[in-house]
């Protein structure tokens, strides 16, 4: 078996600071709750069998993950194990957290959307904090990208967000439903076309 590339992915919490109408985990987010992240001797436990499976990489998820209430408890039990972790997050989190993150980082995904999204300064601090990322985790390690939630949808605001963070990599993927099929998705008959706008 080849270990490096099995890399399990862990829903650190529930909450999320942003309401994307698209999100497939939609059916779970919550209001901040104690109760819906993942405790650390669960974080433990599953970290230390990484660590006897010779698994060198974990994806974190949520909500946001960053937004769990012990965050840096789980960063000093990754450095324990010596576990590396994929950050799926939507970029709106807190510097300290961003820093603290440097010795654990394998790599990091940031969820984007389109600029009317934003409120206030978020977008700013969206970007501000990409270029942190860059600076203490390396350019190659941080990718931007977006849910493609409709087929009317205009993508290209994701290649003036690359060209403004000096981005090399952009994830594009296309929405599927949550259980409640409350979010906005993409109908599995309307993809091909809608990569094909997407590519254009």
């Amino acid at each position: 078996m080849d270990y490096l590339s099995f890399r399990p992915r862990i829903r650190l919490t529930a909450f999320c600071n942003r309401s994307c109408s698209y999100c497939f985990a939609k059916d779970y987010l919550s209001a901040r709750d104690k109760n819906d992240e993942i405790d650390l001797a669960s974080m433990e436990k599953i970290l230390r069998q990484c660590q006897d499976e010779k698994i060198q990489c974990i994806g974190w998820q949520g909500g946001e993950p960053t937004l769990h209430s012990n965050i840096h408890s789980i960063i000093n039990l990754h450095k324990k194990y010596g576990i590396k972790a994929m950050v799926f997050t939507n970029g709106i989190i807190s510097k300290d957290t961003i820093i603290a993150l440097s010795d654990i980082v394998e790599a990091v995904l940031v969820n984007c959307n389109e600029p009317t999204t934003y409120k206030g300064d978020e977008l700013t601090n969206l970007f501000d904090n990409i270029k942190l990322m860059q600076k203490l985790y390396g350019k190659e390690r941080v990718a931007i990208g977006i849910n493609i939630y409709s087929d009317k949808m205009d993508t290209s605001f994701i290649l003036e967000y690359a060209l403004k963070a000096a981005i090399n990599e952009v994830r594009i993927d296309i929405t599927r439903p949550s259980p409640s099929n409350e979010n906005m998705f993409i109908d599995y008959s309307d993809i091909q076309r809608t990569f094909e706008e997407a590519k254009k």
